[in-house]
């Protein structure tokens, strides 16, 4: 009976012990699927909202206001920083033209919206900036 009771008495702080190694590692492991997942949302936000943005240049391909305005609706906390004016290129064959410029191809303009949001990582610093873009060709 006596060996038991050592036995029993030695392996009392094994638990505490234990513990105290494996909390900082869980941890870690917690703040940075935190990190993952904010950055995962933060990403399928801005591409919502870009999206909405784009669906809007396909209706009103003028209205840059409108652009940037849809986009916004779809993520009214974006700032001006955030969510810039929406842009447009003028493509003959490929090659950047002025938009007053004929084309024998058919001149191409495409209309870009984009936006940028930084989010404060805890451990994973390389997801801070995230972004979301979404092009248009309109006619």
């Amino acid at each position: 009976m006596r060996i038991r009771w050592n036995s029993v008495r030695a392996r009392r702080g094994v638990a505490a012990t234990e513990f105290a190694v494996l909390a900082p590692i869980l941890g870690l492991i917690a703040l940075g699927a935190y990190d993952f997942g904010n950055a995962v949302q933060t990403s399928i936000r801005l591409d919502r909202a870009v999206r909405t943005g784009a669906q809007h240049a396909v209706l009103q391909p003028r209205d840059f206001a409108g652009m940037r305005a849809a986009a916004r609706a779809a993520w009214p906390a974006l700032t001006d920083g955030e969510l810039p004016m929406p842009t447009e290129a003028c493509l003959c064959g490929g090659s950047t033209v002025a938009c007053s410029a004929t084309c024998g191809s058919g001149l191409v303009r495409p209309v870009t919206v984009t936006a940028r949001r930084s989010v404060q990582p805890f451990i994973l610093g390389g997801l801070a900036a995230r972004a979301g873009s979404a092009t248009v060709r309109v006619q």
